[in-house]
């Protein structure tokens, strides 16, 4: 093994991978070498810790289409009318509460695949609840953890944008005339977690392409990149697009069209397509 570890972080001096953070467990997992619980990694800085099961609200009642109660439709369409197919509040299981915590919100369940006895499952490992009646703050609630990749899938072309109608709109843009090797995520935020790039980086071997898709005001370009910088340093082909609306305000067409001009090139220039003013390539 040609690689060089150090205080954590990695160079591999074969395939030139680099790895700025956590590079020994990410060097164990890629040979498949089991952490125990509890146990310290040898130069990391954190314990390997088990992440307790998550679990939906217990009000949450899956979406139904044509439903007679009042805010289950009332939910329905407002998912709808943000962008979202019929097939994919099946798929994704969209749900919704009209009490407890996550009271009168449309809540959208994170998803993560695995492999049990042969077979590709998945388990929930968190989710998303949004406001539907306008007038709750914060718009958004999430449960206590660590916060995973929505709509995670494991193919060979990632693209990361900031919240779930904005990868939901995207998914359906480039799964209508594009490629099926692509997976539209949602970082749940401005820039990539850690407990999300370690998602990524365990599915990296069949990962060809990572693209970052920012909401186009400052916090969102600034978040992306700062999500560039992990992805680079983690080893990830990455890419950029720049659009002059958020993806969720896009016509499907548009978004087709934007995503054949996205970029790609060293981490500098990624940052100055992302944060100079003056770049115009991409105004549609």
């Amino acid at each position: 093994l040609p690689a060089k570890l150090v205080k954590d972080k990695g160079h591999c001096f074969n395939c030139q991978w680099r790895r700025g953070r956590h590079a020994v467990r990410s060097t164990l997992r890629q040979l498949k070498i089991r952490i125990a619980e509890n146990d310290r990694v040898a130069g990391g800085t954190e314990e390997v810790k088990r992440v307790p099961p998550a679990k939906l609200p217990p009000e949450f009642m899956l979406l139904e289409k044509g439903s007679p109660l009042y805010w289950e439709s009332r939910a329905y369409r407002y998912v709808y009318r943000r962008g979202i197919s019929h097939s994919q509040i099946r798929r994704c299981r969209v749900g919704f509460c009209v009490s407890g915590k996550y009271s009168y919100r449309a809540v959208f369940p994170i998803w993560v695949p695995y492999v049990r006895e042969g077979q590709r499952r998945r388990r929930v490992q968190g989710f998303v609840a949004r406001d539907i009646v306008g007038n709750q703050e914060p718009k958004y609630l999430f449960p206590p953890g660590p916060k995973s990749l929505f709509n995670f899938q494991d193919k060979p072309v990632i693209v990361l944008s900031e919240g779930v109608f904005k990868c939901l709109r995207i998914e359906r843009a480039l799964g209508r005339s594009l490629d099926s090797g692509v997976a539209s995520c949602a970082v749940l935020g401005s820039s990539l977690s850690e407990t999300a790039l370690e998602q990524l980086t365990q599915y990296q071997s069949g990962i060809r392409e990572v693209v970052v898709w920012p909401d186009p005001d400052t916090p969102g370009r600034k978040g992306a990149v700062t999500t560039v910088t992990k992805l680079c340093s983690a080893g990830f082909k990455v890419s950029v697009v720049r659009s002059e609306q958020p993806p969720d305000d896009m016509s499907l067409r548009l978004l087709q069209q934007t995503w054949l001009r996205r970029r790609t090139g060293t981490p500098m220039y990624l940052t100055h397509v992302l944060m100079d003013e003056a770049f115009t390539d991409y105004a549609v």
